[in-house]
C-alpha cells in the first residue's frame, strides 16, 4: 500500500512538472517569436526611415566656383531633378512617390541627389550606377517579402520576410503662412500634390508561420494593446487564427527636401 501511494504521488509530481515545463516552453516560444518579428520590423523600418529622411536632399555648393571664399555664397545644387511621376520621361522634382494598394500592400519610391558612393548609397548600401545623378530606392511587398530595389542593383533584394501588410500614408502641406495646414492622405488622394509631401507614415505588419496556442496568442495581444486589442495596419482587429503578429508604425519627416520647400 505504501509503495502504491508513493507511485501515485510520484506520478502527480511528474505530471505537474511536465505541465509547468510545457507552459513555460509555450511562453518562451511566444516571447521568442514576437521578439523575432519585432526585430525584423524594426530593421526594415530603419532602412526605409534612413532613405526617407534623405529624400530630396541636394548638395550645397559654393557660388561662383573658383572665386575667393570672401566672394562666394552657398547655393543648392541643381543637378537633381527628382522622380518621373508623370511617366513622360521628364523629371518632376518630386522626392517621394507611392502607389496605393487598397487592401493589398502599398509601395513607394524615394530619391535624392547622387553625390558619391560613400555618402549616398541606396537602400541596400550599394553604390549608384556611375553617371546617374539620382539615388532612387523603391520599396514594395511581393509574396510576403518586403523588397527594395536601389540604383545600384538591377533587381530587388529582400529586407524582411513574413510580411502580412504594408501601408503608407503621406502628410501633405496645403496653403502658406498662417493659413497652412497638413492633411494625411493615401497615395491615390494626392493627385499631383507629391511635391507637397513633408512626412510619410509607415505601417508594417509581420506574421509568424507557425501557429501558437490560444493562450499564447492572447498573451501576445494583451502585451501589445491591453485596452482595445491589437489592430492591423488598416485598423481592423487581428484575426484569431493562432498566429503571432506584430504591427509597427512610424512617422518619418523628410529632412532633406532642399529647394523643394
Amino acid at each position: 500500500m505504501e509503495l502504491l501511494i508513493g507511485l501515485v504521488l510520484s506520478a502527480v509530481v511528474v505530471l505537474a512538472a511536465m505541465a509547468l515545463w510545457s507552459s513555460t516552453r509555450r511562453s518562451t516560444d511566444t516571447l521568442v517569436g514576437i521578439t523575432t518579428l519585432q526585430g525584423q520590423a524594426h530593421q526594415a523600418l530603419g532602412v526605409m526611415t534612413q532613405q526617407l529622411q534623405q529624400a530630396g536632399a541636394v548638395e550645397l555648393r559654393a557660388s561662383p566656383e573658383g572665386a575667393s571664399p570672401a566672394l562666394q555664397s552657398v547655393v543648392l545644387s541643381e543637378a537633381w531633378e527628382g522622380l518621373d511621376v508623370q511617366g513622360d520621361g521628364l523629371r518632376d522634382g518630386v522626392a517621394v512617390w507611392g502607389e496605393e494598394g487598397g487592401r493589398r500592400p502599398d509601395s513607394f519610391t524615394v530619391s535624392q541627389e547622387h553625390r558619391s558612393a560613400g555618402t549616398t548609397p541606396d537602400c541596400l548600401g550599394a553604390a549608384t550606377v556611375a553617371g546617374l545623378g539620382r539615388v532612387d530606392s523603391r520599396f514594395w511587398v511581393s509574396a510576403g517579402v518586403l523588397r527594395c530595389q536601389g540604383s545600384g542593383n538591377a533587381s530587388g533584394q529582400p529586407l524582411s520576410n513574413q510580411v502580412e501588410d504594408f501601408q503608407v500614408q503621406y502628410w501633405a502641406r496645403e496653403g502658406r503662412g498662417a493659413a497652412q495646414r497638413h492633411q494625411l492622405l493615401r497615395a491615390d488622394q494626392l493627385q499631383g500634390r507629391w511635391s507637397q509631401v513633408v512626412a510619410v507614415v509607415l505601417c508594417l505588419q509581420l506574421v509568424s508561420d507557425a501557429r501558437a496556442s490560444d493562450a499564447a496568442l492572447a498573451w501576445s495581444g494583451a502585451a501589445l494593446d491591453a485596452t482595445a486589442g491589437p489592430r492591423d495596419c488598416q485598423g481592423v482587429a487581428w484575426p484569431r487564427d493562432g498566429r503571432l503578429r506584430v504591427t509597427q508604425r512610424r512617422t518619418v519627416f523628410l529632412h532633406g527636401l532642399g529647394r523643394l520647400l
